[in-house]
């Protein structure tokens, strides 16, 4: 019962191939798909972040009018802007950043600002005026987007936001 080389070149080489088959499998199957799943989150949040600035803007807006009592008076302008501040954060948004809005939403943002026949939102004076108008149709989309966000990130990451 001799010990040759052959006896314990064997097992090495076997090893060796076990361990490149995990290495390959791990570089070239694994890896990738959670390179892909994280990236796929990642975008996710960061259109989550952005839907959820559009949605407290309009939800706080909409929360000024009614604290008021100004859509009361008129049940069709149901969200009070100041302009300059609220409008220029709502023109930030949608300059910066409409790449990660839905065409939809950018649609009906855009449809807001050509109905804007009296260049309300462009106001850039210093002195604060208030704007009733009717956001409603672009805050139902923004939640309506940020509702299937939030279900496509749960999926993703399995727990909630």
């Amino acid at each position: 019962m001799g010990f040759t080389i052959d006896n314990a070149l064997i097992p090495a080489i076997i090893s060796a191939s076990v361990a490149t088959v995990i290495l390959l499998v791990k570089e070239f199957i694994l890896d990738p798909r959670k390179w892909k799943r994280d990236s796929k989150i990642n975008s996710i949040e960061k259109r989550l972040e952005v839907y959820g600035s559009l949605q407290t803007l309009l939800r706080a807006t909409r929360e000024k009018a009614t604290r008021q009592g100004l859509n009361a008076q008129n049940p069709d302008l149901v969200h009070l802007l100041e302009i300059p501040s609220d409008s220029h954060i709502l023109r930030q948004i949608f300059a910066e950043k409409s790449h990660l809005l839905s065409e939809n939403i950018v649609n009906e943002y855009l449809r807001l600002e050509r109905e804007d026949s009296f260049f309300a939102l462009s106001n850039r004076s210093d002195e604060v005026t208030p704007l009733l108008c009717n956001l409603t149709p672009l805050q139902d989309l923004v939640e309506l987007g940020y509702q299937h966000l939030n279900e496509q990130h749960k999926k993703l990451v399995h727990y909630e936001i």
